[in-house]
């Protein structure tokens, strides 16, 4: 049988290609990237917010995040108290013109983070619990705490239960909103803290935000309540306050474990049912809906997350993929460690089986130094968020400035600035389409695990230390909670071999069913459940699990089975219901092997994992939906079988927007192309028949370089350099160029060239731009062919565009704004006028940039040419 393949998906699915433009997607304002953008004293006003929002729609953004936060000195004037009436003015042309230019608008419930402000009292603030170990009831009265209940074992002394206040305030508070942080655990500090956005918004006529938001729980110290000693006695079953020695750690481990975890799962409970779902009802009472960070917190990530509308995670710092020529900002926060896929699948896991359509993630949020990211580094993000499961990219962030604001602009301290201040908001356009292309499908349909993943909670809230017996289950410091547990080991393995999988709570456990031969969530359905291997489980949880198993469900128990309940209430009657269900699954026959039970059942692995790439994979009716994205540091081509089988494929450029079918070959198998840094979109078909294959190219040896000479001229920019023109023989930055302001200069370069058209038979070339600093618009005679914005930095030309003989070449390139700020730090321009922290650097010091040298900067090729030929039969 004749076999056609597409060794170069970038050439069918680009612009050689004469593909017509999908109509498989549609986008939409979700479906275009978002912004955090910060209000800095809420210091706004019509004519800049209508002129905001028309530049953000016309740059591609799908809609903006309020969050008001400290002022700029010298501006006071402006500012505008929070939930003012002219706050809420400021709110309602906000969102009435936002909809006017089909963007969405969401808000922060406050300002800065976490909750609170200046209505909070302090019985309703923040509270902080401890235990500690006094030789007497006198000592216990000298701590100037409020003692809240007392353990006394005899000879061991005695242990007292003291509440102080947190004392943490608003961070970032913008005018008006100071004040106390809430008590998270408190129904009446919830409800009064509402209560105030109730009075506010009784008067407000406008429309409402799409969302109210809520910040990454950041309350540390919050683990106490007024009425904890009451709730922990009615959930757990015992008295919390007679057993305080052995949360201070006086006691067997195993003890202290269960009174541990008994502590950190009532804090999680009260989170959830005190907080995040009345809140979640709150906002709907408005028509809104809500966006959560829950992680930072101690409770339950999955079942936090879930509760929201929109689950959102973050991601500090750079991933540090190995793509070459990406360059990496090593130094943002490496206590912190890298980004981790398999954290931030929290949050889409939660979403996923809780059928939430939209899963967030603040994006980009310090990825590099200020003013050091380039769009080339962005997207490698992106990709691997995508990867994560997330289709709901918000950047952080844009700040508000007014027209009259001195360059660089107000600056948020913790920030990529994504604003027309940045030179590459020239070329933002384009990588907020390709977002935009890639979440048209990502919200499609449903996620496709192979396997539900279960998470043993228990096993880390009896084992892991922390203070005062709080745990906060952070994104940015995964090694004090995840990292080496059997949970963690489990996700990387089944990961690794290419298996598609979510994880799942005790509480969304509770919500499965076995049907038609899946195990059926809200929101997706997978083939099989898995128990990593864990100490301990709750009954209730066994229960289920052993009523799915009897219905036909395939649960493994990796290596064994779980040996004993969590906690310490009626110990012995959890424990005989556990016995007997384990006794059950045992007569049934329980599943031990993973590898092994994964073949048995004929769950097959996605190879694009053994060869280096990087997939999700959602379903729509007879559809799978594949992101694919090479994140490694070797190209991939070769033949390559989706698990999902399929009668006919579809590829997508999410780059171009173009598409066509894919090359298959009598296996079904497709031919995948893809460089470091590149990604596609893979559409398989169960019933479509297939069409003819594309005619497969490749590159050929046949090489040309484009030496010059350039004629260079610089555009648009500042400071500006004198001369504005050269001619320059050999390629390098301009930085080094003999001109005067050169080192400083920030904006866009032209560069220009004539050469002839090689002597050879080609089906079409490649333009290899080779070392780009920092995004290049293409021309041939005339015409824009390409933005080369990302990596590797190519184009393809069609034959036919080339002349006979000679062709023009133009390229016009623009850097970072670093050059001009260094330059600016050194001849002491005062643009740092913030309150609060003011701007700092990756190591929260004082931001100073005068000591930078020149960032290389305009195009350093080699710029070549590259003849594609057919391959053969």
């Amino acid at each position: 049988m004749r076999k056609m393949c597409l060794l170069l998906l970038y050439l069918y699915v680009g612009s050689v290609a004469a593909a017509q433009s999908t109509n498989e997607y549609v986008e939409s304002r979700e479906t275009r990237p978002w912004v955090y953008w910060w209000w800095m004293g809420s210091a706004v006003d019509t004519d800049n917010l209508t002129r905001h929002l028309q530049l953000y729609q016309q740059a591609g953004f799908g809609g903006v995040h309020i969050i008001p936060i400290y002022g700029v000195r010298g501006e006071e004037s402006r500012f505008i108290p929070f939930l003012s009436e002219r706050w809420l003015a400021m709110l309602s042309h906000t969102v009435k013109e936002a909809g006017r230019l089909g963007l969405g608008v969401d808000m922060t419930v406050g300002t800065g983070w976490p909750y609170g402000g200046p209505w909070i009292q302090p019985q309703d603030a923040a509270k902080a619990w401890s235990v500690k170990r006094c030789a007497s009831l006198q000592e216990t009265k000298q701590s100037g705490e409020r003692i809240i209940a007392v353990d006394s074992t005899g000879s061991a002394g005695y242990f007292v239960l003291l509440e102080k206040p947190t004392g943490m305030r608003v961070k970032r508070a913008a005018p008006g909103g100071e004040g106390w942080v809430i008590d998270y655990l408190s129904s009446r500090a919830v409800v009064n803290y509402l209560a105030r956005f109730d009075s506010a918004l009784s008067g407000y006529a406008g429309p409402m935000p799409r969302a109210f938001y809520h910040d990454s729980f950041e309350a540390a110290g919050c683990n106490g309540t007024d009425d904890f000693l009451a709730e922990f006695n009615n959930r757990r079953g015992y008295d919390f306050s007679r057993w305080l020695h052995a949360f201070y750690g006086a006691a067997e481990q195993e003890t202290v474990g269960r009174v541990l975890c008994d502590f950190r799962e009532t804090v999680s409970d009260l989170l959830l049912e005190n907080f995040t779902r009345p809140w979640v009802q709150w906002s709907h009472g408005y028509k809104t809906v809500t966006r959560n960070q829950a992680h930072g917190s101690p409770g339950n990530l999955l079942d936090l997350y879930s509760a929201a509308d929109i689950p959102e995670t973050e991601v500090f710092g750079s991933s540090l993929l190995p793509i070459p020529g990406l360059r990496i900002d090593s130094t943002v926060f490496p206590q912190s460690g890298k980004p981790d896929l398999l954290v931030n699948k929290f949050a889409s896991s939660a979403g996923h089986v809780a059928g939430k359509r939209l899963i967030a993630s603040e994006t980009c949020t310090w990825l590099a130094e200020h003013f050091k990211v380039s769009l080339s580094q962005v997207k490698p993000e992106v990709d691997r968020l995508f990867v994560a499961g997330i289709n709901h990219i918000f950047f952080h962030g844009m700040t508000y400035s007014p027209a009259d604001a001195d360059y660089p602009g107000w600056i948020f301290y913790a920030s990529t600035q994504f604003d027309p201040f940045n030179p590459f908001w020239r070329d933002l356009p384009e990588l907020n389409r390709y977002i935009s292309r890639c979440q048209a499908f990502l919200q499609q349909g449903q996620a496709d695990p192979d396997v539900l993943l279960y998470f043993p909670l228990h096993d880390i809230w009896s084992s892991k230390s922390g203070q005062d017996g709080q745990l906060r289950l952070q994104v940015h410091n995964p090694d004090s909670w995840l990292y080496g547990t059997e949970f963690y080991n489990t996700a990387a393995w089944l990961q690794e071999q290419g298996y598609q999988f979510d994880y799942l709570s005790d509480r969304l456990l509770q919500t499965v069913v076995y049907s038609k031969g899946r195990l059926q969530t809200k929101g997706c359905q997978a083939r099989m459940l898995v128990v990593p291997p864990c100490r301990y489980m709750p009954e209730k949880t066994m229960e289920k699990l052993c009523a799915l198993i009897k219905t036909g469900a395939t649960v493994v128990f990796c290596k064994h089975l779980p040996e004993d309940v969590p906690g310490l209430g009626r110990l012995e009657q959890r424990r005989a219901e556990l016995k007997k269900s384990k006794e059950q699954i045992m007569r049934m026959g329980a599943k031990t092997d993973l590898a092994a039970t994964l073949v048995e059942k004929s769950i097959q692995a996605e190879a694009l994992a053994g060869k280096g790439l990087s997939y999700m994979r959602r379903v729509t009716g007879n559809q799978r939906i594949y992101f694919i994205a090479n994140l490694s540091d070797h190209a991939v081509a070769e033949w390559i079988q989706p698990a999902a089988g399929s009668a006919a494929m579809t590829l997508y450029n999410p780059l171009t927007g173009f598409s066509g079918p894919a090359s298959m070959d009598a296996q079904k198998k497709v031919f995948l192309s893809l460089k470091p840094g590149q990604s596609c979109i893979l559409l398989t078909q169960t019933e479509k028949k297939p069409g003819p294959s594309p005619a497969p190219l490749r590159e050929t040896d046949a090489t040309f370089e484009i030496a010059g000479p350039w004629q260079v001229r610089f555009l648009d920019g500042e400071p500006r350099v004198q001369a504005d023109s050269i001619t320059v023989y050999a390629l390098s930055s301009w930085t080094g160029w003999p001109l005067r302001n050169v080192k400083a200069f920030s904006g866009e370069v032209r560069y220009q060239t004539r050469f002839c058209k090689p002597d050879r038979a080609a089906a079409a070339w490649r333009l290899k731009l080779g070392a780009v600093c920092e995004s290049a618009r293409v021309f041939l005679n005339g015409k824009m062919i390409a933005a080369c914005w990302s990596l590797p930095f190519e184009c393809e030309i069609e034959d036919a565009a080339l002349k006979t003989g000679e062709n023009q070449l133009t390229i016009d390139v623009v850097n970072l704004a670093a050059n001009r700020i260094a330059d600016m730090d050194r001849r002491g321009v005062q643009w740092k006028k913030f309150y609060d922290i003011n701007i700092v650097n990756t190591k929260y010091k004082p931001f100073n940039a005068s000591t930078w040298p020149p960032m290389p900067s305009g195009l350093m090729g080699p710029v070549q040419l590259t003849a594609l030929e057919n391959i053969a039969d």
